[in-house]
């Protein structure tokens, strides 16, 4: 579980904010035993985050769930559009028939400790518009580098349904430390 509250302050009064989309606290199930959280947040700690703006929901953060460690299972990395990914394909994924939606993204976690990730134009998962990886980091306060590129269709793993075989390599055109 990863628990996430919005507040906003004016004129030195707190208010919490509703108006978000996202619920305050994320659950993610595992069948297999406990499961395990990373937050990774560009503001450098995991307490009190300043956000730019009343609509910011900790953009530039990764959210890594993993309900059958050392795979992670979904990814949430806050950008305009769709923003999640997880540990399938989505040409296996069931569709859901009343949108269409379906779990799509390659999300795979390699040998070399890199967790690797597609973002999609939409929930269909149908096209890809970015690649990211990151180097998982084992010490609470240590940092990494969240890298993207955007592209126009992403490379399917080389094997398998996720990118756990191996990240494609990337150029990327956005960093950022977490």
């Amino acid at each position: 579980m990863i628990h996430t509250v919005f507040a906003n302050v004016a004129g030195g009064v707190a208010s919490f904010d509703t108006s978000l989309p996202l619920p305050a606290v994320q659950l993610v199930p595992s069948v297999s035993g406990a499961g395990r959280v990373e937050f990774y947040s560009p503001t450098g700690t995991a307490l009190d985050a300043l956000m730019p703006g009343p609509t910011d929901d900790e953009s530039g953060s990764v959210r890594v769930f993993y309900a059958n460690p050392p795979q992670p299972s979904y990814v949430f990395s806050p950008v305009p559009g769709p923003s999640q990914a997880w540990n399938v394909s989505s040409a296996t994924s069931p569709v859901d028939p009343s949108g269409g939606f379906r779990a799509g993204g390659y999300l795979g976690l390699d040998a070399n400790g890199v967790l690797c990730w597609a973002l999609p134009t939409d929930y269909t998962y149908a096209q890809y518009s970015e690649l990211c990886e990151m180097p998982i980091v084992t010490t609470v306060g240590a940092s990494t580098t969240l890298s993207c590129q955007h592209l126009t269709s992403v490379p399917p793993p080389i094997s398998g349904d996720t990118y756990a075989s191996g990240c494609p390599p990337i150029t990327p055109d956005e960093q950022r430390t977490l």
